[in-house]
């Protein structure tokens, strides 16, 4: 059942990180400020993510296309 729970969070916390990256209208003046919000974005959904299921620690990183967007634990 633990491990139907983990799977289930991981499905949450993807589901919302790729609508996060699909909102990726970036002109070049925007693109550093829209990269800032989106590394905001990640990081209000993993802590949520963490709280609501009681994790005690979250490996992350997000890519777009080969660019890294954000990483950490």
């Amino acid at each position: 059942m633990k491990l139907k729970k983990y799977f289930s969070v991981i499905s949450v916390i993807t589901a919302t990180l790729i609508l996060i990256g699909c909102d990726n209208n970036n002109s070049s003046s925007n693109a550093n400020n829209n990269r800032a919000e989106q590394i905001a974005q990640i990081k209000e959904v993993l802590a949520e993510a963490k709280e609501q299921y009681g994790l005690s620690a979250i490996l992350y990183g997000v890519w777009g296309g080969e660019q890294e967007l954000v990483t950490g634990a």
